[in-house]
């Protein structure tokens, strides 16, 4: 029995009612006969210039669901330069079970709810770009042979439009852009993705937009060509004017391994920014820089960059597992091992915070922890109600477990350090409070800068 809707072919006419044993010829025709809510299917074979009108740019002002109904169905466009479209959604609709090629973008949608299943997209210069209003999903769907022509990202999310991404792969992208790139005010989920050998970064959050990641693999990314925390895997940046900045990222149970740069980076561009980074079971591993690094000296003082992170781990990183400017950090679980350099290190003297409880910070070629701040910065890794259940090893000579440089108290009760050393028994433990000062120094605790450091 045939699905309702208009059917097209290549070897249709324009002439015939549409149906499955009459099919028109062009999608021209079927999308001005189409209603709103109506399905259009693709009879098998390619659509191109030689059998569509005005193919290029291809509007859909009503919300219609274009859908292939043989395999084979191909949407082949004659350029990926230039300002055509492959298909243009201006009021919702969908698109499935095609592939398109060879156009400057290849999908755009800017309003309504927007579906996308079963899609390959290839040798296109901007596969997807959703703008405006537009609420889309995208399932199982799969980005190939980007073209050097490529810019701004595979799937460009801007405005204030909204994407889910499930399931799919991006891979093997010769090209330095990145897989994601999301901006304005928009929002981007992503699910059970792989992102992996890609010349650009596997995702980029600008300004006010927001992203989660859930089940999401990224390896051997990082944009190309790009000094320090610019050429992260994921990379959160501002551009250099306008108002003040809210930016969010999430991962949950994914991955960020081998890249080219950092984990994830952000740099600050001369913009008070208010970024949150909330890490839940992930991985932030052998990365060439660190698993996560913050260039950001002008940040507000009122916790412009949050980092939280909850068993996830930041091992075996070419720097640092955490390197930030400034911020308030929290760890809850989780490691900070086998790193090139330090296990966290917070670099500028400003009211920084660390909170820590039941990390593991062993094996690291600088300190463990080295923490900067001014007079109101906070270290509390563990206190007398509260312990930190933190687990240090044994760090290379001339470095310590804490270098705590800033003058404050800081607070690192119930934890078990190198053992018989500055006091530490044969298990690592203090049997009884213990305060360093200023000036102490060794594998377990240096103090500078007038602070002081509490450990039992």
């Amino acid at each position: 029995m045939p699905a309702t809707g208009l059917y097209v072919s290549p070897t249709g006419n324009d002439n015939n009612a549409g149906t499955l044993a009459a099919p028109l010829a062009t999608l021209q025709r079927a999308r001005n006969l189409a209603d709103a809510g109506q399905t259009i299917w693709l009879l098998e074979g390619v659509y191109n210039t030689s059998n569509q009108l005005s193919w290029g740019s291809l509007s859909f002002p009503n919300p219609v669901y274009v859908r292939g109904f043989d395999a084979g169905v191909v949407l082949e466009g004659l350029s990926t330069t230039g300002l055509g479209i492959g298909l243009a959604f201006l009021n919702g609709g969908g698109l499935s079970d095609v592939t398109v090629r060879m156009f400057a973008t290849g999908v755009f949608a800017n309003a309504g709810t927007f579906d996308v299943r079963r899609v390959t997209v290839d040798n296109t210069a901007l596969p997807f770009n959703f703008r405006g209003t537009v609420s889309a999903t995208v399932d199982t769907t799969v980005v190939t042979g980007t073209p050097a022509t490529a810019f701004a990202g595979l799937a460009v999310v801007e405005e204030t439009a909204s994407l889910t991404w499930r399931g799919g792969q991006f891979m093997n992208v010769g090209v330095a852009t990145p897989a994601f790139f999301v901006r304005g005010q928009a929002t981007f989920t992503a699910e059970d993705v792989v992102i992996a050998n890609i010349r650009g970064a596997g995702l980029n959050v600008w300004d006010n937009a927001r992203a989660t990641l859930r089940r999401v693999q990224i390896a051997d990314a990082g944009q190309v060509g790009q000094p320090g925390a610019a050429s992260a895997a994921i990379y959160v940046g501002a551009q250099n004017t306008g108002t003040p900045l809210t930016t969010s990222i999430t991962l949950e149970s994914s991955s960020v391994t081998a890249s080219r740069g950092a984990g994830i980076g952000f740099v600050q561009y001369n913009r008070a920014t208010q970024q949150r980074i909330t890490l839940l079971d992930s991985h932030l591993d052998g990365n060439a820089r660190a698993g996560v690094e913050v260039i950001a000296p002008t940040l507000p003082p009122d916790g412009g960059l949050q980092l939280t992170a909850t068993d996830t781990s930041f091992d075996n990183n070419g720097l640092d597992g955490v390197l930030m400017d400034r911020g308030f950090v929290e760890l809850s679980g989780g490691s900070l091992q086998n790193n090139g350099a330090h296990g966290l290190r917070l670099v500028v003297a400003a009211d920084n915070r660390l909170v820590a409880r039941g990390t593991r910070i062993t094996g690291n070629r600088g300190h463990g922890v080295w923490f900067n701040g001014d007079g109101a910065a906070q270290l509390d890794l563990g206190t007398a109600s509260d312990a930190g259940r933190l687990t240090f090893g044994v760090p290379d000579a001339g470095s310590s477990n804490v270098r705590l440089q800033a003058p404050i108290q800081g607070s690192a009760v119930g934890n078990v350090w190198a053992a018989n050393e500055q006091g530490a028994d044969g298990t690592g433990r203090y049997v009884a409070a213990t305060t360093f000062g200023t000036g102490s120094s060794g594998r377990n605790v240096t103090v500078l800068d007038g602070g002081s450091l509490v450990v039992q």
